[in-house]
Protein backbone atom coordinates (compact mmCIF):
# COMPACT_ATOMS: atom_id res chain seq x y z
CA UNK A 1 0.00 0.00 0.00
CA UNK A 2 2.87 2.30 0.88
CA UNK A 3 4.46 1.83 -2.54
CA UNK A 4 1.16 2.47 -4.30
CA UNK A 5 0.72 5.77 -2.46
CA UNK A 6 4.35 6.70 -3.16
CA UNK A 7 3.94 5.98 -6.86
CA UNK A 8 0.71 7.97 -7.08
CA UNK A 9 2.25 10.99 -5.38
CA UNK A 10 5.37 10.83 -7.53
CA UNK A 11 3.39 10.47 -10.75
CA UNK A 12 1.21 13.45 -9.91
CA UNK A 13 4.14 15.68 -8.99
CA UNK A 14 6.23 14.56 -11.94
CA UNK A 15 3.38 15.46 -14.29
CA UNK A 16 3.28 18.92 -12.78
CA UNK A 17 7.06 19.33 -13.10
CA UNK A 18 7.49 17.98 -16.64
CA UNK A 19 4.31 18.99 -18.47
CA UNK A 20 6.09 22.03 -19.87
CA UNK A 21 9.45 20.54 -20.83
CA UNK A 22 11.39 22.86 -23.17
CA UNK A 23 11.19 22.35 -26.92
CA UNK A 24 14.54 22.80 -28.69
CA UNK A 25 14.71 23.14 -32.46
CA UNK A 26 18.00 22.19 -34.09
CA UNK A 27 18.54 24.27 -37.21
CA UNK A 28 20.64 23.46 -40.26
CA UNK A 29 24.36 23.88 -39.55
CA UNK A 30 26.43 26.24 -41.67
CA UNK A 31 30.03 25.36 -42.51
CA UNK A 32 33.36 26.47 -43.86
CA UNK A 33 33.55 25.84 -47.61
CA UNK A 34 36.49 23.47 -47.05
CA UNK A 35 34.35 21.28 -44.81
CA UNK A 36 31.44 20.30 -47.03
CA UNK A 37 27.75 19.61 -46.52
CA UNK A 38 27.93 15.82 -46.02
CA UNK A 39 30.36 15.89 -43.08
CA UNK A 40 28.52 18.85 -41.55
CA UNK A 41 25.26 16.91 -41.66
CA UNK A 42 26.95 13.98 -39.92
CA UNK A 43 27.98 16.25 -37.07
CA UNK A 44 24.51 17.81 -36.91
CA UNK A 45 22.81 14.40 -36.93
CA UNK A 46 25.07 13.22 -34.11
CA UNK A 47 24.21 16.34 -32.10
CA UNK A 48 20.49 15.64 -32.58
CA UNK A 49 20.93 11.98 -31.67
CA UNK A 50 22.83 12.81 -28.47
CA UNK A 51 20.38 15.54 -27.40
CA UNK A 52 17.46 13.19 -28.01
CA UNK A 53 18.74 10.90 -25.26
CA UNK A 54 17.54 13.39 -22.64
CA UNK A 55 13.84 12.85 -22.10
CA UNK A 56 13.37 16.01 -20.02
CA UNK A 57 13.82 18.09 -23.20
CA UNK A 58 12.06 17.76 -26.55
CA UNK A 59 14.20 17.95 -29.68
CA UNK A 60 12.81 19.02 -33.05
CA UNK A 61 14.85 18.39 -36.20
CA UNK A 62 14.13 21.34 -38.48
CA UNK A 63 15.18 19.37 -41.55
CA UNK A 64 12.51 16.76 -40.82
CA UNK A 65 9.95 19.42 -39.91
CA UNK A 66 10.47 21.45 -43.06
CA UNK A 67 10.35 18.35 -45.24
CA UNK A 68 6.65 18.31 -44.41
CA UNK A 69 6.15 21.90 -45.53
CA UNK A 70 4.76 22.98 -48.87
CA UNK A 71 7.19 24.33 -51.49
CA UNK A 72 6.34 27.97 -50.77
CA UNK A 73 6.91 27.40 -47.04
CA UNK A 74 10.31 25.89 -47.78
CA UNK A 75 11.25 28.91 -49.87
CA UNK A 76 10.16 31.15 -47.05
CA UNK A 77 12.35 29.18 -44.68
CA UNK A 78 15.35 29.51 -47.01
CA UNK A 79 14.93 33.29 -46.98
CA UNK A 80 14.64 33.26 -43.22
CA UNK A 81 17.99 31.48 -42.95
CA UNK A 82 19.67 34.75 -43.95
CA UNK A 83 17.71 36.72 -41.36
CA UNK A 84 18.43 35.53 -37.78
CA UNK A 85 15.52 37.49 -36.31
CA UNK A 86 13.06 36.03 -38.81
CA UNK A 87 14.48 32.56 -38.22
CA UNK A 88 13.95 32.78 -34.46
CA UNK A 89 10.41 34.02 -35.08
CA UNK A 90 9.76 31.07 -37.35
CA UNK A 91 10.98 28.64 -34.70
CA UNK A 92 8.73 30.31 -32.15
CA UNK A 93 5.75 29.74 -34.44
CA UNK A 94 6.68 26.06 -34.55
CA UNK A 95 6.38 26.00 -30.77
CA UNK A 96 10.11 25.96 -30.03
CA UNK A 97 11.39 27.57 -26.85
CA UNK A 98 14.99 27.44 -27.97
CA UNK A 99 16.91 27.24 -31.23
CA UNK A 100 20.30 25.60 -31.67
CA UNK A 101 22.41 26.99 -34.49
CA UNK A 102 25.69 25.40 -35.55
CA UNK A 103 28.78 26.23 -37.56
CA UNK A 104 31.43 23.65 -38.50
CA UNK A 105 34.71 25.51 -38.92
CA UNK A 106 37.17 22.72 -39.70
CA UNK A 107 37.62 19.01 -40.30
CA UNK A 108 41.14 17.65 -40.71
CA UNK A 109 42.32 14.13 -41.41
CA UNK A 110 45.99 13.14 -41.32
CA UNK A 111 47.73 10.02 -42.62
CA UNK A 112 50.34 8.46 -40.34
CA UNK A 113 52.76 6.08 -42.14
CA UNK A 114 53.58 2.75 -40.59
CA UNK A 115 56.49 2.54 -38.17
CA UNK A 116 58.37 -0.40 -36.73
CA UNK A 117 55.77 -0.97 -34.00
CA UNK A 118 52.63 0.69 -35.35
CA UNK A 119 50.63 0.06 -38.52
CA UNK A 120 49.68 2.93 -40.78
CA UNK A 121 46.56 4.82 -39.72
CA UNK A 122 44.56 8.02 -40.11
CA UNK A 123 43.68 10.52 -37.38
CA UNK A 124 40.90 13.10 -37.49
CA UNK A 125 40.00 16.35 -35.75
CA UNK A 126 37.08 18.71 -36.18
CA UNK A 127 35.81 21.92 -34.65
CA UNK A 128 32.30 23.33 -34.46
CA UNK A 129 30.35 25.99 -32.60
CA UNK A 130 26.77 25.80 -31.38
CA UNK A 131 24.62 28.68 -30.20
CA UNK A 132 21.61 28.28 -27.97
CA UNK A 133 19.07 31.02 -28.73
CA UNK A 134 16.03 31.88 -26.63
CA UNK A 135 13.12 32.11 -29.07
CA UNK A 136 11.16 34.36 -26.70
CA UNK A 137 13.48 37.33 -27.17
CA UNK A 138 16.22 36.21 -29.56
CA UNK A 139 18.98 36.42 -26.95
CA UNK A 140 21.93 34.04 -27.08
CA UNK A 141 21.87 31.89 -23.95
CA UNK A 142 25.23 30.31 -24.68
CA UNK A 143 27.75 30.02 -27.51
CA UNK A 144 30.38 27.33 -27.17
CA UNK A 145 33.05 25.92 -29.47
CA UNK A 146 34.03 22.27 -29.30
CA UNK A 147 37.20 20.72 -30.71
CA UNK A 148 37.39 16.93 -30.95
CA UNK A 149 40.16 14.50 -31.81
CA UNK A 150 43.09 16.80 -31.15
CA UNK A 151 43.90 15.97 -27.53
CA UNK A 152 45.26 13.00 -25.61
CA UNK A 153 41.83 12.50 -24.02
CA UNK A 154 40.09 12.56 -27.41
CA UNK A 155 42.26 10.73 -29.92
CA UNK A 156 40.34 9.65 -33.02
CA UNK A 157 41.92 7.13 -35.39
CA UNK A 158 40.95 4.65 -38.10
CA UNK A 159 42.09 2.69 -41.10
CA UNK A 160 40.65 5.35 -43.41
CA UNK A 161 39.75 9.03 -43.33
CA UNK A 162 36.09 8.09 -42.94
CA UNK A 163 36.77 5.70 -40.07
CA UNK A 164 38.87 8.28 -38.25
CA UNK A 165 36.21 10.96 -38.64
CA UNK A 166 33.48 8.60 -37.46
CA UNK A 167 35.64 7.75 -34.45
CA UNK A 168 35.89 11.45 -33.58
CA UNK A 169 32.09 11.80 -33.57
CA UNK A 170 31.91 9.73 -30.36
CA UNK A 171 33.26 12.68 -28.38
CA UNK A 172 30.26 14.88 -29.13
CA UNK A 173 28.08 13.11 -26.56
CA UNK A 174 30.09 13.81 -23.37
CA UNK A 175 30.43 17.52 -24.21
CA UNK A 176 26.72 17.85 -24.94
CA UNK A 177 25.99 16.16 -21.62
CA UNK A 178 27.73 19.10 -19.95
CA UNK A 179 25.83 21.51 -22.22
CA UNK A 180 22.44 20.00 -21.31
CA UNK A 181 23.15 19.81 -17.59
CA UNK A 182 24.17 23.46 -17.57
CA UNK A 183 21.32 24.91 -19.61
CA UNK A 184 18.47 22.44 -18.99
CA UNK A 185 18.80 21.23 -15.43
CA UNK A 186 16.30 18.62 -14.26
CA UNK A 187 14.15 19.79 -11.39
CA UNK A 188 11.92 17.87 -9.03
CA UNK A 189 10.95 17.57 -5.35
CA UNK A 190 11.67 15.31 -2.39
CA UNK A 191 8.68 13.08 -1.64
CA UNK A 192 7.55 13.63 1.95
CA UNK A 193 5.82 10.27 2.34
CA UNK A 194 8.97 8.13 2.58
CA UNK A 195 12.41 9.04 3.93
CA UNK A 196 14.82 7.80 6.60
CA UNK A 197 16.32 9.71 9.53
CA UNK A 198 19.29 8.78 11.71
CA UNK A 199 18.76 7.23 15.16
CA UNK A 200 18.54 10.64 16.79
CA UNK A 201 15.95 11.81 14.26
CA UNK A 202 18.13 14.78 13.40
CA UNK A 203 19.60 14.00 9.99
CA UNK A 204 17.95 12.71 6.82
CA UNK A 205 19.87 9.70 5.51
CA UNK A 206 17.93 8.83 2.37
CA UNK A 207 14.77 9.83 0.50
CA UNK A 208 12.83 9.50 -2.74
CA UNK A 209 12.56 12.17 -5.42
CA UNK A 210 10.14 12.74 -8.32
CA UNK A 211 12.69 11.97 -11.03
CA UNK A 212 13.36 8.60 -12.60
CA UNK A 213 14.20 6.79 -15.80
CA UNK A 214 11.69 8.88 -17.75
CA UNK A 215 13.86 11.95 -17.16
CA UNK A 216 17.11 10.16 -17.96
CA UNK A 217 18.27 9.93 -14.34
CA UNK A 218 20.90 7.28 -13.64
CA UNK A 219 22.64 5.94 -10.55
CA UNK A 220 25.23 8.36 -9.10
CA UNK A 221 23.41 11.39 -10.55
CA UNK A 222 24.09 14.29 -8.19
CA UNK A 223 21.41 16.79 -7.23
CA UNK A 224 21.43 20.03 -5.28
CA UNK A 225 18.78 20.47 -2.58
CA UNK A 226 17.08 23.82 -2.00
CA UNK A 227 14.61 24.77 0.70
CA UNK A 228 11.91 27.43 0.29
CA UNK A 229 11.51 30.62 2.27
CA UNK A 230 8.72 33.16 1.93
CA UNK A 231 9.95 36.77 2.01
CA UNK A 232 7.30 39.49 1.72
CA UNK A 233 4.99 37.09 -0.07
CA UNK A 234 7.67 35.92 -2.52
CA UNK A 235 9.07 32.37 -2.41
CA UNK A 236 12.86 32.23 -2.55
CA UNK A 237 15.11 29.17 -2.38
CA UNK A 238 18.43 28.55 -0.64
CA UNK A 239 20.77 25.68 -1.53
CA UNK A 240 21.38 23.62 1.61
CA UNK A 241 22.54 20.16 0.63
CA UNK A 242 23.21 17.48 -1.91
CA UNK A 243 21.80 14.09 -2.89
CA UNK A 244 23.10 11.19 -4.95
CA UNK A 245 20.86 8.73 -6.76
CA UNK A 246 21.45 5.17 -5.54
CA UNK A 247 18.55 3.45 -7.33
CA UNK A 248 16.24 4.40 -10.18
CA UNK A 249 13.01 2.84 -8.92
CA UNK A 250 10.48 3.83 -11.62
CA UNK A 251 9.95 6.25 -14.51
CA UNK A 252 9.20 9.04 -12.01
CA UNK A 253 10.90 7.86 -8.82
CA UNK A 254 14.52 7.51 -7.67
CA UNK A 255 15.97 6.68 -4.29
CA UNK A 256 18.76 8.96 -3.08
CA UNK A 257 21.23 9.07 -0.25
CA UNK A 258 21.89 12.39 1.42
CA UNK A 259 25.56 13.32 1.05
CA UNK A 260 25.41 16.84 2.44
CA UNK A 261 23.08 18.89 4.67
CA UNK A 262 21.10 16.02 6.17
CA UNK A 263 20.22 17.94 9.33
CA UNK A 264 18.97 21.04 7.49
CA UNK A 265 16.98 18.94 5.02
CA UNK A 266 15.37 16.95 7.84
CA UNK A 267 14.26 20.12 9.62
CA UNK A 268 12.93 21.62 6.37
CA UNK A 269 10.98 18.44 5.66
CA UNK A 270 9.43 18.48 9.13
CA UNK A 271 8.43 22.13 8.64
CA UNK A 272 6.94 21.34 5.21
CA UNK A 273 4.87 18.44 6.55
CA UNK A 274 3.50 20.56 9.40
CA UNK A 275 2.65 23.49 7.13
CA UNK A 276 1.02 21.18 4.59
CA UNK A 277 -1.18 19.67 7.30
CA UNK A 278 -2.28 23.08 8.59
CA UNK A 279 -2.32 25.16 5.39
CA UNK A 280 -1.71 23.00 2.28
CA UNK A 281 -2.26 25.90 -0.13
CA UNK A 282 0.86 27.69 1.12
CA UNK A 283 3.13 24.66 1.67
CA UNK A 284 6.26 24.75 -0.50
CA UNK A 285 8.05 21.42 -1.12
CA UNK A 286 11.80 20.90 -0.93
CA UNK A 287 13.24 21.05 -4.45
CA UNK A 288 16.16 19.25 -6.08
CA UNK A 289 18.06 20.15 -9.21
CA UNK A 290 20.77 18.32 -11.13
CA UNK A 291 24.25 19.67 -10.65
CA UNK A 292 26.10 21.22 -13.54
CA UNK A 293 28.45 18.66 -15.05
CA UNK A 294 32.20 19.09 -14.84
CA UNK A 295 33.67 19.37 -18.34
CA UNK A 296 37.08 17.92 -17.44
CA UNK A 297 35.49 14.98 -15.63
CA UNK A 298 33.26 14.21 -18.62
CA UNK A 299 36.26 14.36 -20.96
CA UNK A 300 38.27 12.05 -18.71
CA UNK A 301 35.37 9.62 -18.61
CA UNK A 302 35.11 9.60 -22.40
CA UNK A 303 38.87 8.99 -22.69
CA UNK A 304 38.76 6.08 -20.25
CA UNK A 305 35.80 4.56 -22.09
CA UNK A 306 37.55 4.79 -25.47
CA UNK A 307 40.78 3.42 -23.99
CA UNK A 308 39.05 0.39 -22.52
CA UNK A 309 37.25 -0.31 -25.77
Amino acid sequence: MKKIILSAVAAMMATMMWAGKPVIAVDYFSYNTKVGAAATEQIRSTVISELSKYSHIQIVDIAAQEALNAEDARRSSEKAMDDPTARVGEMKQLGANYLIEGFVSSITTTFHPATENVSAYYSATFSYTIKLVNCADGTIVESVTYEHGGSIAETATGNSETDAFNDALQFIGPKLKVFVKKNFKMQATIIESDFTLDKKGVKMLDCYITLGSEAGVTEKTRLMVSIPKVVLGTVTYSEVGELQVVEVVAPTISKCKVVKGGDVIAKAMNDYINIKAADPEHAQPITVETKEANASAEAAGAFFKSFVQ
